[in-house]
């Protein structure tokens, strides 16, 4: 009995050793994996095969956080939604044991990284609240300021009213309602209500011919929609089906001002999306 237990023993040491070494193996085949792909310049991929060789070794080490530090620094150069995860990352490695002997330069490299990390992110919040809530949406078309008067628009736009004032373009303004002449992306109608800015519509994009599947259309507008919700708060859109179109809406209210960003998908295949600013105190 005591022979069999030795040699059950004796098997599991083995077994238990060998799965140890086919990790090892498998995680600096990993790691090399992860140093091509950074040369190639793939961080996504340099990432991913990293944290598949911490998996394999059950843990991470300084060398594997310092390559990975360096690939989602150059991904946050390129999109900001990186800046915690490489934060997190610095923390890592930093604290991780064998820190103290791991190469000096690399060490101060990433001491200057977490530094310059820390500048961006406080410019980052101070961006984000700048552009947080209505008044936020308002600062991104200063020169439309709900509530001016005709005359500053006029001082503003000198192009565009003198556009309207032609008589060729008497039929671009209905009442109250103007319609600015040849306009494309950007401000292309307002409201004046009693001689003050009341409202406008900007457009934000206008795909031609984007095909059925309105593939650019949806893309755009998807960052379009996740932006304005993480700046005015999240909504679910109000869908409408038309026989030429189909209409997403998002509708956000603060006060007497309210903001709505609308898409068309049209059956013709374009797509465009507009955002529509409103002060209905301006009465």
């Amino acid at each position: 009995m005591y022979k069999y237990l030795q040699l059950f023993l004796f098997c599991v040491f083995v077994n238990a050793v060998s799965f140890a070494q086919t990790n090892q193996v498998e995680a600096k085949a990993a790691y090399l994996l992860a140093e091509e792909s950074y040369a190639k310049g793939d961080m996504k991929s340099t990432v991913q095969y990293l944290d598949e060789a911490g998996n394999k070794l059950g843990s991470v080490n300084a060398k594997i956080l310092y390559l990975k530090i360096m690939a989602q620094r150059e991904l946050a150069n390129a999109d900001q939604s990186y800046f915690a995860k490489l934060d997190s990352t610095i923390a890592l490695f930093q604290k991780s044991p064998d820190v103290s002997t791991f190469n000096e330069d690399k060490v101060l490299e990433v001491a200057k990284i977490k530094l310059q990390l820390k500048k961006e992110i406080d410019q980052k919040k101070i961006y984000d609240e700048s552009r947080a809530g209505i008044s936020g949406v308002e600062r991104d078309y200063p020169d439309w300021p709900l509530g001016a008067s005709l005359a500053t628009l006029r001082d503003k736009h000198p192009d565009v009213f003198r556009l309207l004032d032609n008589k060729a373009y008497k039929s671009y303004i209905m009442g109250n309602f103007y319609i600015i002449p040849n306009a494309d992306n950007g401000v292309h109608n307002f409201t004046i209500v009693n001689g003050k800015l009341h409202d406008f519509i900007a457009q934000l994009y206008n795909f031609q011919n984007d095909g059925t599947e309105h593939l650019k259309g949806k893309e755009a507008f998807a960052k379009l929609s996740e932006d304005f919700q993480s700046r005015l708060g999240k909504q679910s859109p109000t869908i409408t089906n038309r026989t030429d179109c189909y209409i997403e809406d998002f509708s956000w209210k603060e006060g007497a001002k309210v903001v709505i960003l609308s898409c068309n998908f049209y059956t013709s295949g374009n797509s465009s999306a507009t955002i529509y600013i409103i002060d209905h105190s301006i009465e």
